[in-house]
């Protein structure tokens, strides 16, 4: 906007809530200010926002070691409860044993132990959506196609014709540049808020992960643990025949 004092222009930064008027002498001078201007204020929103992303990922990295570390507790508590069914398990198994000491039976100690694996798949990472584009000035849909005024040889001679078209051509550029950056500012404001969008279902789609994959590690966990339990109790009976075995020789 141009004025006694020279050119001014307002500007804002949707991300940071601010905004400043520029000043200047000269038209160009003011769009040179806000262009410098606009591009600390990026650079200032890029650091914000890094240093936004890294504290996220502490607290998510914190809050997923005390998540593991509850993971732990519950597989060892979860086992504990399954003992009893392993006992089950084990009370055919001694009963086998028993009808079996005497007969000098050989026994295939190996083949009664629990190999098996735990074939439960884990959760896929999900497919987070890409963020688009950040619209900036040198887009081709921003750029303003100068208004040149025709001055004729008449406008030379009249008085105040070449200034009049001049003056004419130059608010139509204005205009037009102006028009040009609301349209900026106006994708802008959407771009940005369709990032947080996309961010937002990210986090929500990882956050989903975590849950599964918590889950399958804390099933994972009680699956060995609960084998780990069987093959000691294995192992004990193992002994107890090996002793019976050698008393009854």
């Amino acid at each position: 906007m141009s004025n006694m004092r020279g050119w001014d222009i307002r500007i804002s930064h949707e991300g940071l809530h601010t905004y400043r008027v520029v000043r200047g002498a000269t038209k160009e001078e003011v769009e040179h200010r806000a262009r410098l201007q606009k591009e600390a204020w990026d650079a200032r929103w890029a650091r914000f926002q890094a240093a936004e992303s890294a504290r996220q990922q502490r607290i998510n990295k914190r809050y997923w070691n005390d998540r593991q570390v509850d993971i732990d507790r519950r597989a060892r508590d979860e086992a504990l409860k399954l003992t009893k069914e392993a006992e089950n398990e084990l009370s055919v198994v001694r009963s086998l044993l028993s009808s079996a000491l005497g007969k000098n039976h050989e026994l295939d100690w190996k083949s009664l132990r629990d190999t098996t694996r735990f074939t439960e798949r884990e959760p896929s990472p999900p497919q987070l959506a890409t963020l688009p584009l950040e619209p900036v000035r040198t887009n081709g849909c921003y750029e303003v196609e100068p208004v040149i005024s025709k001055i004729g040889f008449a406008d030379w001679i009249v008085p105040g014709a070449r200034r009049k078209k001049l003056n004419e051509a130059e608010t139509l550029n204005r205009q037009r540049s102006n028009e040009a950056d609301k349209r900026l500012q106006n994708d802008h404001t959407n771009w940005m808020k369709q990032c947080e969008n996309i961010r937002n279902k990210n986090d929500s789609s990882l956050a989903n992960h975590q849950e599964a994959k918590a889950a399958w590690n804390l099933a994972k966990q009680v699956f060995y643990e609960k084998q780990k339990r069987f093959n000691l109790e294995m192992e004990d009976l193992e002994k107890q025949y090996s002793n019976r075995s050698e008393v009854a020789l």
